[in-house]
């Protein structure tokens, strides 16, 4: 926060669940728990944000001694222009489509092992009815709230053609692209 303060810039990772007490939002076309804070401290220091993204590129042993990657900015957003009557929510909603964007552009280089959609919104209560027989079905479990952990199902669910196949790559990639952002102070 001080960063921020002082007129400097802040880079952040969007991309974990946020529990029951964050903001859902959609994510690949279901709600999905979003920390506020990004939003809050943009609209309380009138921040712009800047969504970007890494993506590593081909190997070329012959051309570069070092991988390479693509970095660019997917959207910017300018909280000061923000007309809606839940602007958390609409900043928020902003950079996770933002998100979801940066992460078609390369899906197999993502890292899929945290349950993006554990928590599901709380519903309103539904009315009491009076029961006139017992259910036919039992009542649907916690687990029912998120995607299945089935790679191939989660795959399908999310409208990929196939599961991408992940390595420990892609954390040190994505950390590498997190740190010359940082340094970049992009």
């Amino acid at each position: 926060v001080e960063q921020v303060q002082a007129g400097g810039h802040l880079a952040l990772l969007v991309d974990q669940d946020a529990g029951r007490r964050g903001v859902f939002v959609d994510f690949f076309g279901k709600p999905a728990s979003t920390f506020k804070s990004i939003a809050l401290m943009a609209l309380e220091y009138k921040a712009i944000l800047v969504v970007g993204y890494g993506v590593r590129l081909p190997d070329d042993p012959l051309e570069a001694r070092w991988a390479q990657f693509e970095i660019g900015c997917e959207e910017i957003i300018d909280t000061a222009t923000i007309e809606a009557r839940d602007e958390v929510r609409e900043i928020t909603q902003r950079f996770t489509n933002a998100l979801e964007r940066s992460i078609r552009r390369a899906p197999e280089q993502y890292f899929w092992v945290h349950r993006r959609w554990k928590p599901a919104p709380v519903r309103a209560p539904a009315p009491a009815r009076v029961a006139t027989a017992a259910p036919s079905s039992p009542a649907p479990s916690a687990a029912d709230d998120s995607l299945p952990l089935d790679p191939a199902a989660t795959a399908t669910d999310l409208g990929f053609a196939a599961v991408f196949t992940n390595s420990l790559d892609a954390v040190s990639d994505r950390d590498f692209v997190a740190e010359a952002l940082f340094d970049l102070e992009l």
